[in-house]
């Protein structure tokens, strides 16, 4: 199996974190907003612990929702990328834009990651692929229309390649997936599909300080696209 870009992948500030590991957190950030609309029993105790939980912090907020992930679906444990190399890497200018304000937040010269990475084997069943294939088509589409209508008014040169993705990449690769540094919300995406509940995010806001509906796009000026959507390969 291969990992292919489809947008340059974009290195955190974490630099060491290897590409496997990126890949792990994709799978798992796809699955939880997945299962979290599927699975009746796991939203209404994650809907719960949001709401009347005791953490402290975004940082132990996340480690809980993982948890809670993995105790569902345990096969996910089996996905064991670590090992990957990141490979070669580019130099590219990116540009963080606050879409609420309309602004840019940041311009600066990163490191990127582009081509074609071989991972080696998933050990999944068909049935475990299966549901895994289907997290990531439901994150990607869901995800890309959510982005687009935040940036679309803000950043129209963006609109040839949020259609290309909705209209085509998603529906034609089995394992879509958005990783790397993509975003600079401190909820890295996880709470996706709460986006739309504003007990949610009024309480969240409240408590610490920060609503986890994306306000700010990531972007590459040049080539016209957001970073960190790519896919593996079988």
């Amino acid at each position: 199996m291969k990992l292919v870009t489809y947008s340059p992948l974009l290195k955190g500030k974490n630099t060491d974190k290897s590409i496997g590991k990126y890949i792990e957190e994709g799978f798992l950030l796809s699955s939880f907003a997945y299962s979290t609309r599927k699975e009746g029993s796991l939203r209404k105790k994650i809907t719960e612990y949001l709401i009347k939980g005791e953490y402290k912090s975004i940082d132990e907020l996340l480690k809980v929702l993982k948890k809670e992930l993995l105790e569902t679906w345990p096969w996910l444990r089996k996905i064991s990328l670590s090992h990957i190399k990141t490979g070669p890497t580019y130099k590219m200018r990116a540009i963080l834009y606050d879409t609420d304000k309309e602004e840019i937040v940041e311009d600066k010269v990163v490191e990127v990651v582009k081509g074609e990475i071989e991972i080696g084997e998933i050990p999944l069943t068909d049935e475990e692929k299966t549901k895994l294939s289907n997290a990531c088509k439901s994150f990607a589409e869901g995800l890309a229309s959510l982005e687009w209508k935040v940036a679309g008014k803000s950043l129209p040169l963006l609109a040839d390649f949020y259609t290309d993705i909705k209209s085509s990449w998603v529906k034609k690769e089995r394992f879509p997936l958005r990783i790397g540094y993509w975003t600079d919300d401190p909820y890295l995406g996880w709470l996706f599909s709460f986006w739309r509940v504003k007990e949610i995010r009024d309480h969240l806001t409240k408590r610490l300080g920060k609503d986890p509906y994306p306000e700010r796009i990531l972007y590459s000026p040049k080539e016209k696209v957001t970073f960190g959507w790519a896919h593996i390969e079988e």
